[in-house]
C-alpha cells in the first residue's frame, strides 16, 4: 500500500509507555501516587457488529485517564493504543474492526505522578452480518419487487431513508432513482443475470494516522518520533454530507474508496473536549488514482 507501512509495529508499545509517563506536575512533587490499576477487563462481543464492548473495573479515584491498548497478533502484543477513555469510565466501545479477526485488549490507568499496572488480557473476535445483495434495498438478504417499489418510494420522497441504500443504488450513480428499482425488477423478472452493475472504484484516500509529541521532555540528541495511532476518521463531501468513515489500523494506516471529488477529512477526537485531537483535512481525489495524506493527532503532551 504505502511505504509508510513500513513503521516498525513494534513502535507502538511505546506509544502506551509514553502516553502514560506525563509531565511530572505539582500533584506528583506532593507525592500523590500513581493509580491503582483497573482490574477484571471483559471483553463483549457485539454481534454482527464489527465492534467490541470492553468493561472494566476502575479501582482509582485520581486517575487523568486511561489507556486501552490492543493487539491483533496475540496476547503478548505488540501493542498499540486503541482509545484513552477519560477518568472515571469502566466501559468503551471499540468499533470499526475487521471480520474475523481475534483482538487482544489491556488497560492501565495514569495521572501526573504515574501509571498503573496493566489489567488482565482479554480478546474477542469481531463478527460483521453477511454482505447484502446488490438491489437489496430493505437489508432482507434477498432481491425482490419490494426493494424495487422501496426505491420508487424513496426517489419520489415517499420514504426519507433506505435500509441499505448504499445497495438499492444498482448502477453505482450515486442515488437512488427509478432507473435502479427498473434494473431491479428486470433482474427479479430474469432479464438480468446479476445485478453487479456499479463499475469497480479505483481511486480514493489512502495515508495514516500519527500521534505526537509522545515524549514529556524533549531531550537534545534523543529521538521523539510521532508514532502510530488507531482512529476513526468520517470523510465529508463539499456540502459537509458524511459519504465515508474508516478506522485505521495498529499500524496507523487506512484506505477508503471514494470517486472522483473534494473531500474533507474529519478525524474523530476519542475524548471530545480533550486530547488528542487532529485538524480537518481538505482532499482532492483524482479519477483511477488514490491521494496519500498523512493525519496528525496533537497528543497534548507538552
Amino acid at each position: 500500500m504505502l511505504g509508510i507501512r513500513t513503521i516498525q509495529i513494534t513502535a507502538l508499545a511505546a506509544l502506551g509507555t509514553a502516553l502514560l509517563l506525563l509531565l511530572t506536575s505539582e500533584a506528583s512533587r506532593a507525592g500523590e501516587p500513581p493509580p491503582a490499576a483497573p482490574t477484571n477487563l471483559q471483553a463483549m462481543v457485539v454481534a454482527d457488529a464489527l465492534k467490541i464492548t470492553l468493561l472494566w473495573d476502575d479501582n482509582a479515584d485520581h486517575e487523568g485517564q486511561f489507556v486501552l491498548e490492543r493487539s491483533s497478533t496475540g496476547p503478548d502484543g505488540p501493542w498499540g493504543v486503541a482509545a484513552l477513555p477519560p477518568a472515571d469510565s469502566t466501559s468503551h466501545n471499540d468499533s470499526g474492526l475487521e471480520d474475523d479477526v481475534t483482538y487482544w485488549y489491556r488497560i492501565a490507568a495514569s495521572n501526573a505522578a504515574g501509571t498503573s499496572d496493566y489489567s488482565n488480557v482479554v480478546s474477542g473476535t469481531a463478527t460483521a452480518l453477511p454482505t447484502p445483495p446488490i438491489g437489496d434495498a430493505d437489508c432482507s438478504g434477498s432481491v425482490d419487487s419490494i426493494d424495487a417499489a422501496l426505491a420508487l418510494q424513496f426517489n419520489a420522497g415517499l420514504v426519507n431513508s433506505l435500509p441499505c441504500s448504499e445497495f438499492a443504488d444498482v448502477n453505482g450513480d450515486g442515488s437512488v432513482d427509478a432507473l435502479d428499482a427498473s434494473l431491479i425488477l428486470q433482474f427479479v423478472a430474469g432479464l438480468l443475470d446479476d445485478l453487479n452493475l456499479a463499475p469497480a472504484k479505483e481511486s480514493g484516500i489512502e495515508g495514516v494516522v500519527t500521534i505526537g509529541p509522545m515524549c514529556p521532555v524533549m531531550q537534545k540528541g534523543v529521538p521523539c518520533p510521532d508514532l502510530p495511532f488507531s482512529a476513526k476518521i468520517v470523510v465529508e463531501d463539499e456540502d459537509g454530507t458524511e459519504v465515508a468513515s474508516v478506522v485505521s489500523g495498529d499500524d496507523g494506516t487506512f484506505q477508503i474508496e471514494l470517486g472522483a471529488g473534494v473531500y474533507v477529512l474529519v478525524p474523530q477526537a476519542p475524548n471530545p473536549g480533550a486530547p488528542p485531537f487532529a485538524h480537518e483535512l481538505a482532499v482532492e481525489v483524482l479519477e483511477d488514482a488514490f491521494t496519500e495524506v498523512l493525519i496528525q493527532y496533537d497528543s497534548g503532551i507538552r
